[in-house]
């Protein structure tokens, strides 16, 4: 049964409205949550698109029904039944990506060029990573908040400080530039995100080479949402230190 664009509408800007308020709490101890929670805000939910009536068979949406059953706290009826609206897709295709990685991190769109709403400023939707999936050290220019709606994410934050968990109920903040991986264990994890910036900027993959020095392979964000590959560059000790943080 197809869906009206003003149901969409509604189901988007309860999205928003939800994500939005579930940051907001969070920022008498992390005021930089609130500033997402006013992009999210700022987001024109009244004029939803039609999704594709046939939509893309991802092996990975198999993990989907056990994250939604795991799923606690607030965002948990809007995702049941927002996830069910949006068009999902890899992040990632083509040569410079193992494909079992590929294959095991979707996205999709609630605001965004791919979602039930137009947004440039700010995307949001979810993000899905299959288990054993490892999202290799990267950086881009957007600033980045991930609230983890089921499952356990293993976050890095810059090459040499420890990594941390990211239980449900939790926000984490990647700052732009800031190189981080993430990775899960034995089960799924389902996460609403929100990006704000650059949103449209390269994302940068790097590699450490055996003589000690880096490499980053740049990656160009598609009009639907998805990655490709386009070609790879030395990292300057200067750009080094400024994904380190330092």
């Amino acid at each position: 049964m197809t869906t009206s664009p003003a149901s969409l509408d509604s189901l988007a800007a309860r999205f928003v409205s939800t994500l939005a308020e579930t940051l907001s709490g969070g920022a008498a101890e992390r005021p930089e949550l609130a500033d997402f929670a006013a992009g999210l805000r700022g987001i024109d939910c009244g004029a939803a698109r039609a999704q594709p009536a046939v939509r893309p068979a991802l092996s990975a949406l198999s993990h989907l029904g056990p994250a939604l059953d795991a799923a606690t706290g607030p965002m948990r009826e809007i995702a049941r039944e927002a996830v069910q609206q949006t068009t999902w897709y890899q992040l990632y295709e083509g040569a410079g990506v193992d494909p079992a990685l590929a294959r095991g991190m979707l996205a999709a769109q609630v605001a965004g060029p791919a979602g039930l709403v137009e947004s440039q400023p700010v995307r949001t939707g979810f993000f899905l990573l299959a288990p054993g999936v490892h999202y290799p050290l990267h950086t881009h220019e957007a600033a980045e908040v991930y609230y983890c709606i089921s499952g356990t994410l293993g976050l890095m934050h810059g090459i040499r400080r420890a990594p941390f968990q990211l239980h449900p109920g939790e926000a984490s903040v990647t700052r732009p530039h800031l190189i981080h991986s993430l990775t899960t264990g034995s089960e799924p994890v389902l996460l609403a995100y929100v990006w704000t910036g650059a949103v449209d900027a390269p994302n940068w993959w790097w590699a450490c080479q055996p003589d000690g020095s880096w490499q980053r392979t740049r990656w160009q964000r598609q009009p639907d949402g998805r990655w490709c590959a386009r070609g790879m560059e030395p990292v300057s000790p200067e750009v080094l230190r400024a994904a380190e943080g330092a």
